[in-house]
């Protein structure tokens, strides 16, 4: 060109045979003279393809003269770029000139989707080859994570890996000391609140590869720190026990939760916690929304039926009330329980020998 082009200088753009409008972000300095040579953004009016490598040629918008051309960098940038910036301008000198280990290991700086190693190699304009080549290199220097999954594979720079689990172990540690009887941290709300980027496939082969790594335990709703078990503290125990002993002691006329709480001195809605952790324990066992037995009782019933059944045949309501020594309020929603565990089905007022029976 003839005289220096400013930034934000409107301009033609000409790939190949595709031609469109847009302007010339100049990212170093306020004008570029004839002859020079700068990095810059063109911010395009329209789509074009291009491929890293790729030559272009840029005229003004009018008259319609010849400014200069260029090389594409970078032709899926993630963000416009800040100007005057000498990390900006640092990473587009790499992008141009370094090895295919700086260019995947730039790429993978600034991306937390754990992308597979296709997305990497349209993303640094590398061949898979390359990528895989690089990879390699960066794994053996402990500078990349490689997860492998059914012939794919997924990268993450080293330290973003342990970042992140840093940051879940960090949050499992102040869960435990919350929910001390909880199983564990809730795997889609740890995804949804930290990992929103990554989808559900994704997310748990995140989690399994850092159980792998000895990081954290994974279970099939939740995670949680390696060392630690559910558990009550002292005082919960008591509770727990005194628990237990009344429901034994009841046998099959158990009373409500909401009365269970009341003997105990608990409240209620705090002893939801505690009510979830004896259910996932086995030691309380659910039969309706407000009825509960003792797991080892609920092991009694299950042996007292199942033998009434092999030597009956049958059993009715009437027949359960007085085989457990109970009342028809809580013969029939346990008979009721029973079918739902294929125990028992009903045929009629009668059950006979489910399908576990057989």
């Amino acid at each position: 060109a003839s005289k220096p082009l400013k930034n934000r200088t409107r301009i033609r753009f000409y790939l190949g045979t595709a031609e469109t409008l847009g302007r010339v972000v100049l990212l170093d300095r306020e004008e570029l003279k004839p002859g020079a040579v700068a990095y810059a953004q063109l911010e395009l009016e329209h789509q074009a393809v291009a491929a890293k490598g790729d030559r272009f040629v840029i005229r003004s918008y009018s008259p319609m003269l010849t400014i200069g051309g260029g090389t594409v960098i970078d032709p899926l940038p993630k963000r416009k770029h800040k100007r005057f910036r000498q990390d900006v301008l640092v990473a587009l000198a790499t992008r141009e000139k370094g090895t295919p280990e700086e260019l995947l290991e730039q790429y993978l700086a600034g991306n937390r989707q754990l992308p597979e190693a296709s997305d990497a190699a349209a993303g640094t304009g590398l061949t898979q080859t390359e990528v895989k080549e690089a990879a390699g290199n960066l794994s053996g220097n402990g500078k990349l994570k490689q997860i492998k999954n059914n012939g794919k594979v997924y990268l993450a720079l080293k330290h973003t890996y342990l970042s992140w689990a840093d940051e879940i172990v960090k949050l499992l540690h102040y869960y435990h000391q919350k929910y001390p009887l909880r199983e564990g941290y809730p795997k889609e709300e740890l995804r949804s609140r930290k990992f929103k980027q990554l989808n559900n496939k994704i997310f748990q082969l995140l989690l399994l590869e850092m159980e792998q790594d000895g990081l954290l335990r994974v279970t099939s709703r939740a995670v949680l720190l390696q060392s630690f078990e559910p558990g009550p503290g002292p005082e919960q125990q008591k509770i727990i026990t005194k628990i237990k002993k009344i429901l034994k002691d009841a046998a099959f006329l158990p009373p409500s939760w909401k009365e269970l709480c009341r003997r105990v001195g608990f409240d209620e809605t705090a002893g939801s916690e505690l009510l979830q952790y004896l259910l996932r324990t086995g030691e309380m066992v659910k039969v309706t929304d407000d009825l509960y037995f003792s797991g080892e009782i609920m092991v009694t019933a299950r042996e007292r039926l199942s033998a009434y059944l092999r030597e009956q045949g049958e059993i009715t309501v009437g027949g359960l009330r007085d085989l457990l020594q109970t009342s028809r309020k809580y013969a029939l929603p346990l008979l009721e329980y029973f079918d739902r565990e294929k125990i028992t089905r009903r045929v009629g007022d009668k059950r006979l020998p489910g399908r576990a029976m057989e």
